[in-house]
């Protein structure tokens, strides 16, 4: 498992880079819900974050619009970061 995600990575990289989507020196801001595509993001761009010379944040809103699932949402994006 571990080759696909390495390859994942490097591909990710590479679409990164040719884009210019990220530049070196950069703060890069993730917006994070809580959510499986955001933790994902999350994560990946913080393990990639000394290659691509960047610095990541996180950032969390809490609406408190649903209750006890706003409030764990909240409290995973602060472990998350």
């Amino acid at each position: 498992m571990r080759g696909a995600a390495d390859r994942f990575q490097q591909e990710a990289l590479r679409f990164l880079r040719g884009r210019g989507l990220v530049k070196p020196g950069s703060k890069v801001l993730v917006a994070a819900s809580g959510g499986l595509d955001s933790t994902v993001l999350a994560d990946f761009l913080a393990s990639v974050a000394r290659l691509l010379e960047i610095e990541v944040e996180i950032a969390h809103v809490d609406h408190r619009t649903r209750g006890l699932a706003s409030e764990r949402e909240a409290s995973w994006v602060g472990v998350l970061a």
